[in-house]
């Protein structure tokens, strides 16, 4: 009796001290922002200019391998130990961008530094401002970033640009749906920049841009303003 009653108490000290650490559960899963192409792949028949996705700066309350949600209406944030991002946050969401833009616009996501030396190439750094996982109600992603271009000549006039918008996406009552909410929402924001660039390659202001229309959900921009 004794011993049953020591083993159950050591159990409940260490789940107590893997809940205070942080831990991953030992039936951990993992998610990744990462998401099917929201639309066909553009055709690549030769690559005349190229992006470059910088490294994302994130805020510290969701900084961590542990997914943070909340209820709507509460203050308090929960850590789930035992749904954990794949990879950092911050790399979770520049590889989601990356994709996003290297599908639409055809071309490759390359480092600024290994980039051939007359190519032009489209630099985007993304700041996010709010990660909201919101449980049973929504994703909310309040980004922005800044848009300029090297080699780009003529086309990249009004360059540097620097936007903000708010993406919201409704989410069910599971971890699944609030992770297909914030891809849905980093495609939204990726195919309104993704449009930018466009406007620039055809010589026109890239503040005409607008969201494409299969962006399903709520995407306000607040504003873009020359850096």
């Amino acid at each position: 009796m004794c011993n049953s009653r020591k083993q159950s108490l050591r159990g409940a000290l260490y789940l107590s001290a893997a809940v205070l650490v942080g831990c991953a559960a030992p039936n951990s899963q993992y998610y990744s922002l990462q998401s099917p192409a929201s639309v066909p792949p553009a055709a690549i028949t030769q690559i005349v200019d190229a992006i470059s996705v910088q490294s994302v700066s994130v805020p510290v309350q969701v900084d961590r391998p542990q997914l943070v949600v909340s209820r709507a209406g509460g203050a308090q944030v929960n850590l789930l130990n035992d749904s954990l991002w794949a990879a950092p946050l911050g790399d979770e969401i520049r590889q989601a961008v990356a994709g996003h833009l290297s599908r639409q616009l055809g071309v490759p996501d390359l480092d600024r530094l290994s980039a051939p030396g007359d190519l032009p190439v489209w630099t985007i750094r993304l700041t996010v401002h709010q990660f909201d996982s919101v449980y049973d109600a929504q994703a909310r992603l309040d980004i922005s970033w800044r848009l300029a271009a090297v080699n780009a000549g003529s086309k990249a006039k009004g360059l540097p640009l620097v936007c903000r918008a708010i993406a919201i996406a409704p989410a069910g009552n599971s971890v699944d749906a609030l992770v297909q909410a914030h891809q849905q929402a980093l495609a939204a924001v990726s195919g309104l920049i993704a449009a930018q660039v466009q406007q620039l390659r055809e010589g026109k202001p890239a503040q005409q841009a607008k969201a494409p229309d299969w962006a399903s959900p709520t995407l306000t921009l607040q504003g873009c303003t020359a850096a």
